[in-house]
């Protein structure tokens, strides 16, 4: 088992990659990145606000839809 952690970089580039197939929800990409929860929406909280390279489709109160831009 690798123990060393990803770097911010590989972790967003991993999130970005879930979303080639299409928009997700945070629960969605945390699976298919192998992230948290958590992680995977301040990622891309950052990849949405600092970045610029997604974007929310859709938003309620339980759930935050992001596509790639």
């Amino acid at each position: 088992m690798n123990s060393m952690k990803r770097t911010f970089l590989k972790i967003r580039k991993d999130i970005l990659n879930t979303l080639e197939t299409g928009s997700k929800s945070i629960t969605r990409i945390a699976y298919e990145s192998r992230t948290t929860w958590k992680t995977a929406q301040r990622h891309l909280l950052w990849l949405e606000k600092i970045e610029g390279r997604v974007k929310i489709v859709r938003k309620t109160k339980r759930k935050i839809i992001y596509k790639k831009i």
